[in-house]
């Protein structure tokens, strides 16, 4: 919905049935594309244009919210995607330090855009950066058991990585999927299958 590309986070009562009411609204670049993923009562936002990743405090919702951008010192401008495992580590992934709208900072290369690994568990607030994962551009990710599901669009594959020390990701393998533009990997319940997608029309659903 064009109208709506403007809008960083939105919060509605959804204990109405009949229809949503909007809470609050934070203004944000516009953007086509924004992923978000909440731990510790926060919702982390990254989008693809600027301003790094925006957190919001929803403890004290309905009432008020309150939110703050966060770089990472300035290594994070931008981001496709990010996911936070069972362990309150949140990757984000498909980043950049660039910001569109300032064209003075120094563009990592695509191909280096993997994983950012943040420990949440200290200051949900001031996440700290512990990893990097940096073999290959990460389109997106999903992580179980202490290992990261890497979908490598460019690389046209998936990765395992074991992430138990996430200082020091460690590259287990690497699968080729059916039409080799990987776009993402998820894990059946009992962790048994793993289904990919690959960002192509007429591709299909594959499950390994």
């Amino acid at each position: 919905n064009q109208k709506d590309t403007t809008i960083s986070g939105v919060s509605g009562d959804t204990t109405i049935t009949d229809s949503l009411v909007e809470l609050f609204f934070i203004p944000g670049p516009e953007s086509i594309w924004r992923d978000i993923k909440t731990a510790y009562n926060r919702a982390y936002v990254v989008n693809e244009e600027t301003g790094g990743m925006l957190i919001c405090d929803l403890s004290y919702l309905p009432d008020s919210i309150s939110f703050h951008r966060f770089s990472a010192d300035s290594t994070l401008g931008t981001s496709h995607n990010l996911y936070i495992d069972e362990n309150n580590y949140a990757y984000v992934v498909g980043y950049n330090n660039f910001h569109k709208v300032d064209t003075s900072q120094t563009s990592i290369p695509t191909h280096d855009r993997g994983a950012m690994i943040f420990d949440l568990n200290q200051n949900p607030d001031e996440p700290i950066l512990i990893g990097n994962y940096t073999d290959e551009y990460v389109h997106d990710v999903y992580v179980r058991d202490n290992i990261m599901y890497t979908s490598e669009l460019y690389r046209g594959e998936f990765g395992l990585v074991d992430v138990s020390d996430p200082a020091n990701p460690i590259p287990l393998v690497k699968q080729e999927t059916p039409s080799s533009f990987t776009h993402n990997a998820w894990l059946s319940d009992n962790s048994r299958y793993l289904f990919t997608t690959d960002e192509t029309g007429g591709a299909y659903v594959a499950a390994y």
